[in-house]
């Protein structure tokens, strides 16, 4: 299974091996990897060259290193998705409403997928977010019930890919949206009526299970402040970075 590398100077060699592994089924989630004495032995490498594999391979959320117990295949890819997307998003020079469009095709499927389940358990956890909003006392309360709702669609996600690309899109929006309440308090400033009058319609319309209504309020949902253009805080925010004095 392990088969030798004759680019002894290269551990990329080791970590392309094992992800090959991976990929053809031969190590799962849970596997215990040979110990590095034996991986050196058996790829005909160095120690020292083994030990960096192992730690790309733990960098890049595939291995766990247990203390006294050995390397361990395990899953921690969703964490790493998350990291990469939100360079992705800050290198790549992306905006808010790119992140935005992404988002709100990855929900509105999630949400077909719900109304065709039809789950007793999803409907009673929307029926309960729904009190939340109705005893509400504030805008700030509203937003922590909206950051609820969006991680129970994210975990509603029958597909695995969904749900992982949802929570780390999720993430990455967030920190956005938290960029923009601390910077401008004032961007999306609207009444606590109006925050529960949009935070229900889309639950009620999920309850009420027809896809087009939820469609219209997701795009309702997604709408904001007309006055204030997001993307553009966000150059002003990175203008003022660049011109401060070092």
């Amino acid at each position: 299974m392990f088969e030798p590398i004759h680019n002894k100077n290269n551990y990329q060699y080791i970590v392309d091996q094992i992800k090959q592994l991976i990929l053809d089924g031969e190590l799962i989630v849970g596997d215990r990897l040979p110990s590095e004495r034996d991986l050196s032995e058996m790829y005909q490498v160095s120690r020292a060259s083994v030990r960096e594999a192992l730690k790309a391979l733990e960098t890049i959320g595939l291995l766990e290193s247990r203390h006294g117990g050995g390397n361990y295949i395990v899953n921690h890819l969703k964490e790493q998705l998350t990291d990469n997307l939100s360079l992705v998003f800050v290198l790549d020079h992306c905006k808010l409403k790119d992140l935005t469009s992404l988002r709100y095709a990855l929900e509105l499927e999630i949400m077909r997928n719900i109304i065709r389940k039809n789950n007793p358990e999803t409907k009673k956890q929307l029926q309960e977010l729904l009190i939340e909003i109705e005893n509400a006392r504030s805008t700030k309360e509203i937003e922590q019930i909206d950051v609820k709702f969006h991680t129970l669609i994210a975990s509603l996600a029958d597909n695995p890919l969904l749900q992982y690309l949802q929570a780390s899109i999720h993430s990455v929006y967030s920190t956005s949206i938290e960029f923009l309440n601390a910077t401008y308090p004032s961007w999306d400033d609207v009444s606590l009526e109006e925050s529960q009058a949009y935070q229900s319609e889309i639950i009620q319309a999920l309850l009420s299970r027809n896809m087009e209504t939820v469609q219209q309020a997701l795009d309702k949902h997604y709408q904001y402040n007309p006055g204030i253009n997001i993307d553009l805080l966000y150059e002003n925010y990175a203008s003022s970075k660049n011109n401060t004095p070092k």
